[in-house]
């Protein structure tokens, strides 16, 4: 069964990133997707929202973000978890 995703409006966004959870990032980049695992994150700013992370550039993720320059941050739910670790 499919996950349902929820868009969250970016001025409350920052309860849910600011414990630090594992959130997965996507890409998008010439016909190609991507999904990466990432723990290490933090809000920067608040409004407008600002997040900040480091993408190492030896990653299979870094190029096409670095391509695209835009990304999604998406926050799972514990019923994900087997499918975070796979990822990840």
């Amino acid at each position: 069964m499919p996950t349902q995703k929820a868009d969250y409006p970016l001025t409350e966004i920052r309860r849910l990133l600011e414990p630090g959870p594992i959130v997965l990032v996507g890409s998008t980049w010439n016909g190609r997707s991507n999904v990466m695992a990432m723990g290490w994150h933090m809000m920067l700013g608040f409004s407008p929202a600002l997040f900040g992370c480091y993408i190492w550039d030896g990653n299979h993720s870094y190029e096409m973000l670095r391509r695209s320059k835009e990304c999604t941050i998406n926050v799972p739910t514990v019923d994900l978890m087997d499918k975070v670790v796979g990822i990840g």
